[in-house]
């Protein structure tokens, strides 16, 4: 039976959460933080340079604390948002066998605000928003409602109850590298921590190289990524290089989609 507080069933869960990575670590007191400040102001912040793991922390958030709600979206900032917001609102008309929210992506947003202000146990992630682009979700910042919202920028601007991001410590870098890397060398760990100065992506991306990439020793990566400019740029160009040619083919295909 559908109760009037909530957005649907605690047995139909409506969510597209992506299961957090495996070796997330070190991140208690950023997600206690995020708790307390979701309880207490309804909102939180994530801010952070890219890479930093804003994401993660986010999808950690949700995954473990998916029991507390009825309904769990992650918005992509990169893409359309009202077309994201749309495939809510289509979700929730399904689960409900009712059309409560208007499918017209014109007045979608407006129409999912209102239905979901009144309502409890959901949670909102607007991910990946860049330098000066927190003003694409200003609505949804000054918004009165009773759910949660999370907000993952690159900029500070405009938003509220801000957790910050930053680059891990040599300790925290230790400890990720042995998650990841397979043969747990002592020499490629300790390269990893110092080389790429606690950049989490960075450090994911070398250490996945060095578990994947067959003929890729440590010291020919050391020589790679020292003469590099772009360290990701390089790491995703070594990936891409142990690709089939028809997944090459296929990820062009995915890249100029997400571009249009």
């Amino acid at each position: 039976m559908l109760l009037t507080n909530k957005v649907v069933s605690a047995q139909e869960q409506i969510n597209n959460l992506v299961v957090p990575v495996s070796y997330f670590i070190n991140h208690v007191s950023q997600l206690e933080k995020l708790g307390s400040n979701l309880t207490k102001y309804k909102q939180s912040s994530i801010v952070g340079i890219s890479g930093m793991g804003k994401t993660q922390l986010a999808r950690m958030y949700a995954y473990e604390n998916k029991a507390n709600y009825d309904l769990i979206w992650f918005i992509d900032c990169n893409l359309d948002i009202n077309q994201q917001l749309l495939r809510l609102a289509k979700s929730i008309n399904t689960q409900l066998k009712s059309p409560m929210i208007s499918e017209d992506v014109a007045i979608v947003r407006k129409d999912l605000m209102t239905y979901l202000a009144s309502k409890d146990r959901w949670l909102l992630v607007f991910d990946n928003l860049k330098i000066k682009e927190n003003k694409k979700v200003a609505d949804f910042i000054n918004w009165e409602h009773n759910g949660n919202v999370i907000f993952c920028s690159q900029d500070s601007e405009l938003l509220p109850h801000i957790i910050k991001v930053n680059a891990f410590s040599k300790t925290e870098s230790i400890a990720l590298a042995k998650n990841i890397l397979e043969n747990k060398n002592p020499e490629s760990i300790e390269f990893l921590a110092q080389e790429f100065g606690g950049y989490p992506i960075l450090m994911v991306q070398g250490t996945q190289l060095l578990n994947q990439v067959q003929g890729l020793n440590l010291e020919e990566y050391k020589k790679k990524i020292r003469a590099s400019d772009d360290k990701i740029e390089l790491n995703i160009k070594l990936a891409i290089n142990e690709l089939k040619p028809t997944a090459k083919k296929l990820l062009n295909e995915i890249a100029l989609i997400n571009n249009q």
